[in-house]
């Protein structure tokens, strides 16, 4: 999603948006929420996806910043009832997210 954030990076605000609704036959539920790679969503708490009202269903979010100092990356990260896919076929045949998200680099303290 975003690789190398400062980690003087703050947040305004954070928009997913199921743009297509997806669907699956073997997962009865789905969510996405945004975090570092190897912490899960620890920005934005998982979103339920398979929306009827997609794509009109979003989620919006002001999060605060997870670090101060370094790098890092954001990622989407998926969850469902059953696996994903197999690694080299999907178990969704449809469904989209579309992300946004705006902040600032916060100056360098005196």
């Amino acid at each position: 999603m975003l690789t190398g954030l400062a980690g003087s990076f703050r947040f305004d605000h954070v928009l997913l948006r199921e743009t297509a609704r997806f669907s699956s036959d073997s997962a009865g539920s789905l969510v996405v929420g945004v975090g570092r790679p190897t912490l899960g969503p620890d920005v934005v708490p998982p979103f339920p996806l398979k929306s009827d009202s997609a794509p009109d269903s979003f989620w919006y979010v002001r999060p605060t910043s997870p670090q101060l100092t370094g790098a890092y990356d954001l990622v989407l990260n998926f969850r469902a009832s059953a696996p994903l896919g197999n690694g080299a076929v999907s178990n969704f045949s449809s469904g989209a997210v579309t992300w946004e998200v705006c902040g600032y680099n916060a100056p360098a303290a005196p």
